[in-house]
């Protein structure tokens, strides 16, 4: 029996939000436990997040099975496979550069790299963004909660 065929006789997969809300109910139902085996003090802001998460991914699964807005059609989950894989990529890519380089520095490069990389080809913009992004990031994180990040590469030596 081939996916399509499956898909047509559960109607389960014809509802993009419905298979997005069950993925993000289910992974952020992980990183909430997760989140638990950090010191208490440094658990409530991700469980705070997090938990919010995990009630709009139900209120997301409730509303896809509601009939209003609902498109008829069924369309390909993955619109465009090679922009899914790149943007997988950059993410992994990113997450081992914040190890490396540090928060600031691989977020520096991250942010414009992938929005040129899906096709953002705004330059004014895609620096703003980045500079009062990283801006507002230092203020919350290291004045506000006194919770610096990782500590940049250029530092450490």
């Amino acid at each position: 029996m081939s996916l399509a065929t499956l898909a047509g006789e559960a109607h389960v997969f014809q509802n993009h939000d419905r298979v997005a809300s069950v993925i993000f109910f289910l992974a952020t139902t992980f990183l909430y436990y997760h989140a638990g085996s950090f010191p208490e003090e440094a658990a409530f802001y991700p469980r705070m997040v997090i938990g919010l998460m995990v009630i709009l991914s139900v209120l997301m699964f409730v509303k896809s099975w509601l009939k209003t807005g609902r498109s008829r059609t069924f369309e390909p989950f993955f619109i465009h496979h090679k922009r899914f894989l790149l943007s997988t990529l950059m993410a992994l890519a990113y997450i081992a550069g914040v190890q490396y380089l540090g928060y600031y520095s691989a977020s520096l490069v991250f942010i414009p790299a992938a929005a040129w990389a899906l096709g953002y080809r705004n330059r004014f913009v895609m620096a703003g963004t980045t500079v009062c992004y990283l801006l507002f990031i230092f203020v919350v994180f290291d004045q506000l909660f006194d919770r610096p990040l990782t500590q940049e590469f250029f530092l450490r030596h």
